[in-house]
């Protein structure tokens, strides 16, 4: 528990001001984490997305974040696929995503973008889009960033950091 704790801390305290720091990042207005054309095409509902595969393992925080208190800190590791996000005991079906990490290229969640993908294959298919992937292979939006890694000339992870409020 103390590990996801401080992967969590570190999250929170990297993730988005960080990612704001980094001076190549590229501004996409219509870059969002869920919704629009580089959104995460995740279920509406907490229970159907614990149904998206076979679930790992999963982990709780000490409750923190949105909603004064009233939220539950979780992570779901699928395999490929680690989903931090918030879910809200007094309303089951409603959660907030926090972050998303994927290293599979099963999963096509992630709009233009995939694990696999050449990086010249990526940068063509943000460019019908209208956005310039820049060198530092990140894209930010009002509050969220999309991420890239690479092993060689392919996406190797995509991750997403997500505005929670």
């Amino acid at each position: 528990m103390m590990k996801l704790e401080a992967v969590i801390l570190a999250m929170v305290l990297c993730g988005l001001p960080c990612a704001a720091q980094a001076k190549d990042d590229r501004y996409v207005e219509t870059l969002a984490c869920i919704g629009g054309p580089f959104g995460l095409g995740v279920p509406p509902t907490y229970s159907a997305l614990r149904k998206l595969g076979p679930i790992e393992r999963e982990a709780t925080a000490v409750p923190d974040g949105p909603a004064d208190g009233k939220a539950v800190r979780r992570a779901i590791w699928f395999p490929g696929l680690v989903l931090d996000l918030y879910s809200f005991p007094d309303q089951p079906e409603r959660y907030l995503l926090a972050s998303a990490t994927i290293t599979d290229p099963r999963w096509t969640l992630a709009g233009p973008l995939h694990v696999g993908q050449t990086l010249d294959d990526a940068r063509q298919h943000l460019a019908a889009l209208g956005v310039t992937l820049g060198p530092s292979l990140s894209l930010g939006g009002d509050g969220d960033t999309i991420t890239l890694k690479l092993s060689g000339n392919a996406i190797s992870e995509i991750d997403y950091s997500c505005y929670t409020g």
